[in-house]
């Protein structure tokens, strides 16, 4: 519709390729679907084997004017040009944007799967989906703290069966960062990518999110250590060995207060008393050692930070923009010691020639 057109609409298209996606063609009969409210977007499509249909979660906005009363609209469809709205789950503020659905196995279990629905910031509903309804069991669950992750959303049927996820690490608006990404013909960018698995924990299921093995193709040069102990006013990293690092840190806490981490200038803080990680200025209840054993990795990019703790359990992903010549770092404790038990700190090469 053209700009500034008050009747203007979202409506939901479909292009298709012959040609393995080098290629796309805007169907003739565009659009495939029309829905009562402007605004209504972010179509997840995925294919539902056992009913041999299509299916669409939509984000339902209430023409962005009324997130109380926000839904997510599940449609159906035999041929991906007729859709007909089966369910709309909520309503509530948490049903906004870029919804995504998805079927997932459970660890240790052969045969046991769950449906998760996600929302744009990663948060997610367990629950079940028999073709016709999705029956929420639990949740809506938070998983991530930063503030720099959002739009997420999953590949179907990606390699070895896995569920890999990317999202926007979102830097904000031009006036609150003027100078993102001085010198780039682009702003913002987007996060690296998640392999995600649903495990048994003793709180019950728990999706997990770990940077995808294939990051071992970066590896260029690799530092390994064990068995170090953490003495109070010692530093033991005073500066990056490289510019783009993959970060691995098993840590007994033993008698130590705080456990203390920056790389150029972004800070991470575990306080052991209370048994909570503030990353990046913000406390993240997620982010808990198990026994007095804290185990974190951290991926350092030119111009983010993306902070894993317990094997996935948790993850917080910042942007930031520092003197690209600021190599500072700080790995130490403070009121007491405690032991390092692994540190692996592995250099990486760019993706970029």
């Amino acid at each position: 519709h053209p700009a500034g057109d008050s009747a203007r609409k979202a409506t939901q298209c479909l292009a298709f390729s012959v040609d393995g996606g080098r290629s796309f063609e805007k169907f003739s009969g565009n659009p495939v679907l029309r829905t009562r409210d402007s605004y209504d977007r972010d179509p997840k499509v995925f294919f539902h084997k056992p009913t041999r249909a299509w299916f669409m979660v939509l984000s339902l906005s209430r023409n962005n004017a009324d997130r109380d009363h926000a839904t997510y609209g599940l449609f159906r469809s035999k041929d991906t040009k007729s859709w007909e709205l089966l369910q709309e789950i909520g309503p509530g503020a948490w049903y906004w944007e870029c919804p995504d659905m998805f079927e997932m196995p459970v660890d240790g279990e052969p045969g046991l799967t769950k449906w998760l629905l996600m929302k744009g910031a990663g948060d997610y509903i367990i629950g079940s989906f028999d073709g016709n309804r999705f029956n929420p069991e639990n949740g809506p669950v938070r998983i991530q703290w930063g503030g720099c992750y959002y739009g997420a959303q999953t590949f179907n049927e990606a390699p070895g069966g896995r569920r890999i996820q990317i999202a926007w690490m979102n830097s904000g608006s031009k006036e609150d960062r003027p100078n993102a990404y001085p010198g780039m013909p682009f702003n913002q960018q987007m996060s690296f990518p998640r392999e995600l698995t649903l495990r048994k924990t003793a709180e019950g299921l728990h999706l997990f999110r770990y940077p995808v093995a294939e990051i071992e193709k970066l590896y260029a040069k690799v530092t390994s250590a064990g068995g170090r102990d953490l003495v109070p006013g010692e530093n033991i990293l005073p500066s990056l060995p490289g510019e783009l690092l993959d970060v691995e840190l098993d840590v007994e806490l033993q008698q130590a207060k705080q456990l203390k981490l920056s790389f150029r200038g972004q800070e991470i803080v575990h306080d052991v008393e209370k048994n909570k990680l503030k990353v990046f200025g913000t406390v993240n209840p997620a982010f808990a050692a198990t026994d007095g054993k804290l185990s974190l990795r951290i991926l350092l990019d030119r111009t983010s930070i993306e902070v894993f703790a317990n094997g996935g359990q948790a993850d917080a992903s910042r942007i930031f923009f520092a003197d690209p010549s600021d190599r500072s770092s700080f790995i130490g404790v403070t009121g007491g010691p405690a032991r390092i038990t692994r540190l692996v700190i592995r250099e990486l090469r760019s993706i970029w020639n």
